[in-house]
């Protein structure tokens, strides 16, 4: 067989991620929250990065019973999802795929967690036994309908059809255990999912429902945490024939949509300012060649809390495809980050 060619070794600077949050109370029980999201070194002349309102919204709260966002607000949805942004909170300088913005060239994390909601009414049940009930539920704007230009009725932005994004999460804890239960539901347009490239415009919409599962233990200066994900796809057998014609066409794809993501992190406090950890993550999703057979994150790393505004990181990171004929198959490398919170 042919040698597999080699990647040729590099050295970047990137400002990966940047939030700008900017909080309001308004008064004891109404308050305000917006966040600017600029990721990989955005440069609108190079045209690479991205920049974006990842959050706009008024909270109430009428205590830890029952609190309610209305407005654009990242859903609850297992552990993750609602401080993936809160970069100083997560030891990560790479963070778990469902969550990283780095693999989004080539992997589309908006299937994998559900990215906005509109409305999310949640909070925390004291139970018996010092169990406490953790609930969300949300609805939001359906991605898969959203029109980019304007129209005569709608602005550019808008949902143009009744159909919606529903979902939330159940979730106990109790001592040092957290877990929880998430599900979503809500529709897809293959043809506007950045990965695939190819034509699938034939398809059209397709059902996506989302069930997710995370559990934690956290002890004094020691926890284990971990996620899944799965995603699925419901087609007609029309749209599933409609599916097949057009893989035959394009080599690179495959007809099973459906996906699964995890991720195990064993962290540890070392005195009170370092801490270090090791993390396995995975997607396996069989819609294409590169991750069919999945593609697996590999990591150790550890930091140095400086503050509570402040965090030196440092972050071994080896990726690699469970595909064995694949070139590109495998990368190591080196992060070094700084994580910070004015």
């Amino acid at each position: 067989s042919n040698p597999r060619p080699r990647v040729a070794e590099s050295l970047s600077f990137s400002v990966q991620q940047m939030n700008l949050f900017m909080f309001k109370q308004i008064d004891e029980k109404f308050s305000g929250f917006i966040n600017l999201e600029i990721i990989n070194s955005l440069s609108t002349e190079d045209q690479w990065g991205g920049f974006a309102l990842d959050e706009a919204w008024v909270k109430y709260d009428r205590g830890q019973h029952l609190k309610v966002k209305a407005g654009l607000l990242v859903p609850t949805f297992n552990n993750l999802n609602t401080i993936r942004d809160r970069t100083p909170l997560l030891p990560y300088i790479m963070r778990p795929f469902a969550y990283e913005t780095l693999v989004s060239d080539f992997l589309s994390t908006d299937e994998l967690a559900p990215r906005q909601a509109a409305i999310e009414v949640y909070g925390t049940l004291g139970m018996a036994n010092q169990i406490k009930f953790d609930y969300a539920a949300y609805v939001g704007n359906n991605t898969a309908y959203m029109i980019q230009e304007a129209i005569a009725t709608l602005p550019s932005g808008s949902d143009s059809t009744l159909a919606k994004l529903f979902g939330g999460r159940i979730g106990i804890r109790k001592g040092p255990l957290k877990l929880g239960i998430s599900v979503s539901h809500d529709y897809a347009d293959l043809s506007r999912i950045p990965i695939f490239t190819t034509d699938f415009s034939g398809v059209g919409t397709l059902p996506r429902s989302r069930l997710g599962f995370d559990l934690s233990l956290t002890f004094p200066g020691f926890y284990v945490e971990s996620e899944f994900i799965r995603v699925y796809y419901s087609l007609s057998a029309e749209k599933r024939a409609r599916l097949e014609e057009i893989v035959e066409t394009n080599f690179l794809f495959n007809e099973d949509l459906n996906k699964l993501f995890g991720y195990v992190t064993v962290g540890a406090d070392i005195g009170e300012s370092f801490f270090a950890y090791g993390m396995f993550s995975f997607v396996e999703d069989r819609s294409n060649i590169v991750t069919e057979d999945g593609f697996g994150m590999y990591s150790i790393g550890g930091g140095y809390r400086a503050n509570d505004f402040l965090v030196f990181k440092v972050q071994l990171v080896y990726t690699s495809t469970f595909t064995q004929d694949l070139f590109y198959g495998k990368e190591t490398d080196v992060l070094v980050g700084l994580s910070v919170f004015l």
